[in-house]
């Protein structure tokens, strides 16, 4: 074998062995993630029941988090997507309002939406979703924790979009190609590729919020769910 041989051999062998431990690396991030905030959710000081009491507030169904964010709250669930938009969790006037869950869902349903205010006021409930439309910042932030009664789901997102049409607010599907164009649609509009992709099967989870690039327009976080578990 000649120097010149040797010195591709070598660099061959520098780069397969470079790329299977970022791989390695990459796999051991994603699951200290997912044990460090699963851990901090079934450490949660209270749980949706607690806060059903405490905030006498029956409309209290879930909590949301997205770790290192402003994003971890309870959220409800009303008769209509109105009622929340401008009360707190003791149904209290707010012009911030409470993130909540569309009325026509539950938590078996293959989509589910929530909807927040952002309106760039920094506490607003789903302020922090504006840092999604940055590739940089949902590298570091992919996935999206919802506790659901006894259970925790977690999400991955595949695409953030900012869009004036509303397809996402169709929320049931009876034709299953009408499903994976839907899918398809969610992927091919987001602002950048994330290589995450649903299937027909996936369940998925949207958040929603109002963002000011054009006039009407919403900032939808899409993610499917890659995992559950009970508390």
């Amino acid at each position: 074998m000649t120097k010149r041989q040797n010195l591709i051999w070598s660099l061959f062998l520098i780069l397969t062995i470079s790329s299977f431990l970022f791989l390695e690396y990459q796999i051991h991030q994603k699951d200290m993630i997912l044990k460090t905030d699963i851990f901090y959710l079934k450490n949660n000081p209270l749980s949706v029941a607690e806060a059903k009491k405490k905030y006498q507030n029956k409309d209290i169904i879930g909590y949301i988090s997205i770790p290192f964010t402003s994003i971890h709250t309870f959220f409800t669930k009303s008769t209509n997507n109105t009622y929340y938009l401008n009360r707190n969790l003791k149904k209290q006037k707010s012009i911030l309002g409470t993130i909540f869950l569309d009325y026509r869902n539950t938590f078996y349903d293959k989509q589910m939406n929530l909807y927040g205010h952002n309106g760039n006021v920094k506490n607003a409930p789903f302020y922090d979703l504006n840092q999604y439309k940055k590739e940089t910042f949902y590298q570091k932030h992919p996935y999206i924790y919802l506790t659901l009664g006894e259970q925790i789901r977690i999400y991955q997102i595949f695409s953030t979009i900012i869009t004036t049409e509303t397809k996402h607010m169709n929320l049931f599907f009876k034709e299953e190609k009408k499903w994976q164009e839907y899918l398809k649609f969610l992927v091919q509009k987001s602002l950048y590729k994330t290589n995450i992709y649903p299937n027909r099967n996936d369940s998925i989870l949207i958040l929603q919020t109002c963002t000011y690039e054009r006039k009407d327009a919403f900032l939808l976080i899409c993610a499917k769910q890659i995992e559950g578990e009970n508390l």
